[in-house]
């Protein structure tokens, strides 16, 4: 991966695979009461097991929580097969497990059943749904140093900040009353007792942020499908989770500093014991806490972005230290999410292995680089899904992320557009145009550039929130116009199927730096998807377009380019094939084997715990139980750890990976070759430019000069739409988003009542 992160890269609904339309789907997606009911449980029943697990965190630091702890300690104590670390897997680890397992199961059901997101004909919501949405797209603060603020970001953010206060506070509460009640120790001053306790006890709070921290960074989350929040919106939180973790790391190790310096004995700072806590873990893991932390911040980020990228995979030494600095019974109170963050990294990493041939690629008049990457059966993604890329012949290491543009609905392949504006990006670019004015001379040309790349992914959110809005108000910038193609293509398809309560109003605002990027908008063709479709209105209960684009970039007056003119009326160049791509038989596209497969992502949670837990209690009973040991004697605390993680690699790599060899070997025996004629398909894309239909940009509106002025745009829209609900995309740079989020944030505040406009930003940046 490296800093070219062009805008558009945005969460989107797994969808299910096109070649059939689900029956459940044609009867307007009514399900069976027992569904229902089954849902329902599901659904309280996961969010009861996360409330508890949260509302522990609160519980145990009390006397009365710690009395409960003993009693389960007591209790499972009796099997001294599980050993002493049952205690924190009952409490901490467990509860998290059967989070995501009940999580997939509802995901599950909603994919086999799946009730249709429907927009009420009126546009209009309850008022107690009104607050509901407004909770999660109400834009509190625009101009903030970690960007936009929602009501929820601020809800999240006060519940971590309060829970890890309340733990400090509560274990810190309880040590300076028994040192207060204590005879000064010789040597060592009252103060000094606390500043000891001080640090000791936020080590001991710790524990929570780290588990908040490794929540929403896996891409595949169970969790963060089940209460739908987006890729792009988990990382905000991570970062913001990662910063807080970084600062407690460092006043955690700045106060015990202080404490040994105050008894002269700092070099304790790198003492490693046989047995107990080692400081030297604790020192080198706060220093690639920091090293993360400094790494991370917005200005390294986006100017050195392969710094932050390679630095940022010290969280395997973070983890590893951090086990050896505590040891592994009290790291297994954060052990819960870095578990699922482990099982989502190793299947990402076997996805990403799998080589995609069979990939056709084409230059549009616009400059924008598109690929049509082949997916196997039983792949499903959505019009705001996004894809990791990996071309090894241009770089073996960079990844980077790309939104689809293609609808999941009616192709057999994935379609995205690519801008040129950076290192990689940019040979991409080249090598393609060198290869098609090969092609063009009809002279031997280098070898196809990609012949094969690696994908990751689709990655999204849960639901395609747009379909709730009868009224949607599309604002992009440059290149993020590519998932709001994918949206106009996805709504066309779902009008030509007669699906019912869907989008009537489309209104999309795209600012351009020069014209010729206008072109983009050729590659759609309304009529060809909806042959009902009417510019500017299909009549009552039909789809209206209404496309405006500015221009910012070049001056008022004057007339185009000569290069720009021949830009927009060109049309694109015909498709690259692979030398795989007529091969239907050697053809290997997009590997299904990913996170929203719910139940094989059930196999492969319960095989990978129940490995782990299998090899841990082997060795606590027969390696490290007391019983081998002599008496007084000890077993080394560094030795231990170094078990336990041979144990997380057994449970995930070995019993994980058969779970995953078994589920591939069921995909590689659904592929079927795709229900289409390929080379019909070829013709029909290759002769799209080059018919006399209409495309989007004959219906475009374009002015020249600055961006529009959002406030004037909204009023527009709020009079044509009088008390309803409108739900604005923005895909684009941070400037823009802010524009807009301060827009809808100052026609919200007016009145709950009046028009709404609901906020989503679906450009994706790491």
């Amino acid at each position: 991966m490296s800093s070219e992160a062009p805008y558009g890269h945005a969460p989107g609904r797994v969808m299910h695979e096109t070649s059939a339309v689900p029956e459940v789907e044609r009867r307007g997606g009514s399900v069976g009461l027992p569904v229902r009911i089954a849902k329902a449980i599901l659904f309280l029943a996961s969010w009861g097991v996360f409330l508890w697990w949260l509302a522990m965190w609160f519980r145990l630091p009390t006397d009365e929580g710690k009395a409960f702890k003993k009693d389960v300690s007591t209790a499972v104590g009796k099997n001294a097969f599980w050993g002493k670390y049952a205690t924190n897997y009952l409490l901490y680890v467990l509860p998290v497990i059967v989070l995501a397992i009940l999580a997939l199961l509802y995901l599950e059901l909603e994919e086999r059943f799946p009730e249709r997101i429907r927009c009420p004909a009126s546009g209009k919501q309850p008022l107690l749904v009104r607050l509901y949405r407004a909770i999660w797209t109400q834009p509190l603060l625009v101009k903030t140093l970690v960007g936009i603020i929602t009501l929820i970001d601020v809800v999240i953010f006060v519940i971590v900040i309060a829970c890890t206060v309340w733990v400090w506070s509560e274990l810190l509460k309880s040590q300076f009353a028994t040192i207060d009640a204590a005879k000064p120790k010789k040597g060592i001053p009252k103060w000094a007792q606390k500043w000891d306790k001080t640090s000791a006890m936020l080590g001991r709070a710790l524990p929570f942020t780290i588990s908040v921290l490794f929540v929403p960074v896996a891409r595949g989350s169970p969790i963060l499908r089940l209460i739908d929040v987006p890729f792009e919106q988990a990382v905000k939180y991570h970062r913001w989770f990662g910063y807080l973790t970084v600062l407690l790391v460092f006043i955690h190790g700045a106060t015990y500093a202080v404490y040994l310096g105050s008894i002269d004995k700092l070099r304790l700072l790198v003492e490693w014991p046989y047995s107990g806590i080692s400081n030297l873990a604790g020192t080198l893991g706060g220093i690639a806490a920091v090293i993360m932390g400094i790494t991370s911040i917005p200005y390294v980020r986006s100017r050195h972005f392969n710094t932050f990228f390679t630095m940022h995979h010290l969280y395997i030494a973070f983890f590893v230290l951090y086990v050896f600095h505590v040891d592994w019974n009290h790291s297994g109170e954060s052990m819960g999410p870095i578990l699922l963050f482990f099982i989502d990294r190793f299947l990402r990493m076997v996805q990403s292995r799998r080589a995609v041939t069979g990939v056709s690629a084409r230059i549009l008049p616009s400059g924008l680089v598109e690929l049509k990457i082949p997916r196997q059966s039983g792949f499903k993604y959505n019009a705001l899904s996004f894809l990791y890329l990996n071309v090894p012949g241009i770089s073996r290491l960079q990844w980077h992320p790309f939104s689809t543009t293609s609808t999941s609905l009616d192709d057999s392949e994935v379609s995205v557009c690519i801008k040129p504006l950076g290192d990689w990006t940019t040979n991409l670019h080249n090598s393609i145009a060198a290869q098609a004015a090969s092609n063009a001379k009809a002279t031997p040309g280098c070898p196809f550039a990609f012949q094969r790349i690696h994908a990751e992914g689709p990655y999204g959110h849960e639901s395609n929130y747009f379909l709730r809005y009868k009224n949607l108000v599309l604002v992009a910038g440059g290149a993020g116009v590519t998932p709001f193609i994918a949206i106009i293509q996805d709504l066309l398809k779902r009008y030509e199927l007669q699906h019912d309560g869907l989008p009537e109003n489309i209104h999309l605002i795209w600012c351009v730096r020069r014209r010729s990027e206008l072109a983009t908008l050729r590659t759609v063709k309304p009529s060809q998807i909806y042959s009902r479709y009417l510019y500017q209105g299909a009549g009552k209960g039909g789809l209206t377009l209404n496309l405006q684009a500015f221009v910012t970039g070049e001056a008022i007056a004057g007339d185009l380019q000569p290069t720009e003119t021949r830009m927009l009326e060109l049309s694109a160049t015909q498709f690259l094939e692979s030398p795989q791509k007529g091969d239907v038989a050697t053809q290997r596209g997009m590997s299904a084997v990913n996170s929203y497969q719910n139940l094989w992502m059930i196999a492969l949670i319960v095989a990978s715990m129940t490995g782990f837990v299998l090899m841990h209690a082997l060795f606590y009973n027969y390696v490290s139980s007391p019983k081998f040991l002599s008496k007084g004697e000890k077993f080394s605390t560094a030795l231990e750890s170094i078990l336990h993680l041979v144990c997380l690699f057994v449970g995930i790599v070995l019993c994980g990976g058969t779970v995953i060899l078994f589920w591939i070997s069921s995909g590689n025996r659904a592929q079927s070759a795709p229900s289409y004629d390929q080379e019909t398909k070829a013709g029909q894309l290759n002769d799209v430019e080059g018919n006399d239909e209409s495309d989007l940009l004959d219906s475009c509106v374009v002015s020249e000069g600055s961006r529009p002025q959002f406030e004037e745009v909204f009023d527009e829209v709020a009079g044509k739409h009088e008390g309803e609900e409108v739900g604005v995309l923005v895909c684009g740079p941070g400037s823009l988003q802010e524009s807009v989020a301060a827009a809808c944030r100052s026609r919200n505040f007016e009145s709950l009542l009046r028009t709404q406009f609901h906020y989503h930003s679906v450009s994706f940046d790491l």
